[in-house]
C-alpha cells in the first residue's frame, strides 16, 4: 500500500502516521512514502526525526518524485495535501484510493480544503474518485453538513496506538500528597478553554494541585494575564509523552469552544499509559467508557473522587485500557487493511515496488513539493562520478522531496539511468573548442542555464576541493528567487 501525505505534519498526525506504518509492516504489509506538501506548512519545516526513522530503519519504503509504483491500496493521509491541483497524473496504479479524513473542512476560524475539489484533484492526480473515511462523528456530521459531492464510508477510521499487554503501574504518591493532573498539547490557544474561571477551575493557580504541562503554555498569558507561577511547564518536545504521562493522577483536557477537536490523540495517549482521563462529553462518542466526563468546574472534584478509591481507580484504568486495545489498537488498525485489500499473505511482493524516477513525468503541482538541487561535479573522473550517484541515492531516500539534477564533464555512466537520477554532461575543459582561458566562463554560463530551466532551488559542488569548484560557487538557483 502507499500512504500520500506531508511528511512535515507536526505533533499528533505525525504520531498517527507512526503507528499506522508500525502495525501494517509488523503486520506483514509493505507500505511505501509519497511526500506532497501541505500548503499550509511553510517551506522550512522540516521532518519529523521518527517519521525519518521509519525511513531510514527499513519499515517504510520512501517514494521519489517521478517514480511509478503500482499497489492496490492508496491511503492519503489528510485531504488538505491535495486542496491544489497536481496538474498531471503522479504515475501512481491503484486498485483503491481513500482519505483518511482527520479535520473537518472548514470552522468559525476559516476554510481548510474544499471536499470536492480536493476530490477532483485526487482523480487527476491518481486516477481514481476517493472514498472519504472520517476518523469520528464530528468529522463525520461536519462532512454530511458540507454541500460537496463525495463518497463518505460507512466506517470510521479512529487513530491507532500501541497498547501495552501488560497491566499498567500507576503512580504512587511520594511526599507531597497533592493530586498531580496534567496535558500536553500544541502551545495553540484554541488548545487551551477561552473562559478565565472555567480555565481556572480544570486546572488550579492556587498551588492546591500540582499542575503540569508539557507543549507550553504562553496562549494561557493572553486569558490569565500570565502563565501561573505555580504550574510546572515544559516545552514541546523536552520530555516524552509517555514518560510525561506516566507522572500523572490523571489526564485532564479541555479546550477552546471555537476548537472542533476531531478526534483527540493526547486523550489516547494518556488511556494506553494507563493514566485516567477526564475530558469533555463530547468526546464520549469517540472514547465511550474509556474516560471519565466532566466539566471545568467539575473536572478536580471527578479526579478527587476516583484517586481517594484506589481499587476503582485501578478497575477504571484496566478497562480503559483493554478498550483501547481493543477499539483502537494496532489489531484493529490490521483488521480495517485486510477490509480494504486483504491479509497481507494475499499481496505479492511487488505491491511497491517503484521503477528508476524520470523528473520529466513529475507534474508541476508536485514538484512544489520537492527541493530541486544542481550538483556540479566539474572536472570529476567516472570513477568519482559513480561514487557521488551512489551517495546521492543514500541521500535522497533519506530527505523526502530531495531531487539531484548533477552536473558532469566526462561520459554520462549508466547508473545514472538506473537510478534515474537526472545527469547532464557538458563540455570537459580539454574538449572547449575556444581558448582554455575561457572554458570557465562557459562552464558558469552553462550551470545558470541549467538552473534556470530545471528552476533549481540550490546550486552545490560535489567536491569543494577541486580546482573548478569555485564555478559552481558562483551560480544561485533559480526558483529561491520567486518566493
Amino acid at each position: 500500500m502507499l500512504i500520500v501525505t506531508d511528511l512535515r505534519f507536526p505533533g499528533g498526525t505525525s504520531s498517527s502516521l507512526i503507528e499506522e506504518v508500525t502495525a501494517a509492516t509488523a503486520a506483514g504489509y509493505q507500505v511505501g512514502l509519497l511526500h506532497i506538501a501541505s500548503p499550509r506548512i511553510g517551506p522550512s519545516a522540516s521532518v519529523d526525526h521518527r517519521v525519518r526513522g521509519l525511513v531510514d530503519d527499513g519499515p517504510a519504503h520512501l517514494v521519489l518524485p517521478g517514480e511509478r509504483v503500482s499497489t492496490r491500496l492508496v491511503i492519503v493521509k489528510h485531504p488538505i495535501v491535495f486542496s491544489e491541483p497536481m496538474g498531471g497524473p503522479l504515475g501512481i496504479e491503484a486498485d483503491q484510493v481513500v482519505v483518511t479524513v482527520g479535520q473537518v473542512p472548514a470552522d468559525e476560524h476559516g476554510t481548510y480544503y474544499a471536499p470536492r475539489t480536493v476530490d477532483d484533484n485526487i482523480l487527476e492526480a491518481l486516477g481514481r474518485r476517493a472514498v472519504w473515511i472520517p476518523v469520528s462523528p464530528a468529522v463525520r456530521s461536519a462532512l454530511g453538513d458540507d454541500d460537496a459531492d463525495v463518497e463518505v464510508s460507512e466506517n470510521t477510521w479512529v487513530e491507532i496506538i500501541d497498547v501495552p499487554t501488560e497491566p499498567s503501574v500507576l503512580r504512587e504518591p511520594g511526599d507531597d500528597s497533592r493530586l498531580v493532573i496534567g496535558r500536553h498539547s500544541r502551545p495553540d490557544r484554541l488548545k487551551w478553554p477561552a473562559d478565565p474561571e472555567e480555565l481556572q477551575a480544570a486546572y488550579p493557580v492556587d498551588g492546591s494541585v500540582r499542575v503540569q504541562v508539557l507543549g507550553g503554555a504562553d496562549p494561557v498569558a493572553d486569558v490569565l494575564g500570565a502563565v501561573p507561577d505555580t504550574w510546572e511547564v515544559s516545552a514541546f518536545g523536552s520530555v516524552e509523552p509517555n514518560e510525561f504521562l506516566a507522572g500523572l493522577d490523571a489526564f485532564v483536557y479541555f479546550h477552546h469552544p471555537d476548537l472542533t477537536e476531531a478526534f483527540g490523540r493526547t486523550i489516547l495517549e494518556a488511556l494506553a499509559v494507563g493514566v485516567p482521563a477526564v475530558v469533555p462529553a463530547h468526546f464520549e462518542p469517540i472514547f465511550g467508557e474509556a474516560c471519565l466526563y466532566a466539566t471545568p468546574h467539575t473536572a478536580i472534584e471527578t479526579v478527587r473522587s476516583l484517586c481517594d478509591d484506589p481499587e476503582r481507580r485501578r478497575s477504571h484504568v484496566e478497562q480503559a485500557r483493554q478498550l483501547a486495545a481493543e477499539r483502537f489498537g494496532h489489531a484493529a488498525h490490521v483488521r480495517r487493511l485486510a477490509e480494504l485489500c486483504g491479509p497481507p499473505g494475499s499481496i505479492t511482493p511487488v505491491d511497491v515496488r517503484p521503477t528508476p524516477p524520470v523528473l520529466a513525468d513529475v507534474p508541476p503541482g508536485h514538484r512544489r513539493s520537492f527541493t530541486t538541487t544542481l550538483v556540479a561535479a566539474l572536472g570529476a573522473d567516472s570513477d568519482e562520478v559513480e561514487g557521488l550517484l551512489r551517495a546521492l541515492e543514500r541521500h535522497r531516500r533519506r530527505a523526502p522531496g530531495f531531487v539531484p539534477i548533477v552536473v558532469i564533464t566526462v561520459r554520462r555512466p549508466r547508473l545514472a539511468e538506473r537510478l534515474g537520477i537526472e545527469t547532464v554532461v557538458i563540455t570537459s575543459r580539454q574538449k572547449h573548442a575556444g581558448a582554455p582561458a575561457t572554458w570557465p566562463d562557459y562552464a558558469r554560463r552553462r550551470l545558470r542555464q541549467l538552473a534556470n530551466h530545471h528552476r533549481v532551488d540550490n546550486v552545490v559542488v560535489a567536491n569543494p576541493a577541486h580546482n573548478d569548484a569555485w564555478i559552481g560557487l558562483h551560480v544561485h538557483g533559480s526558483r529561491a528567487a520567486d518566493r
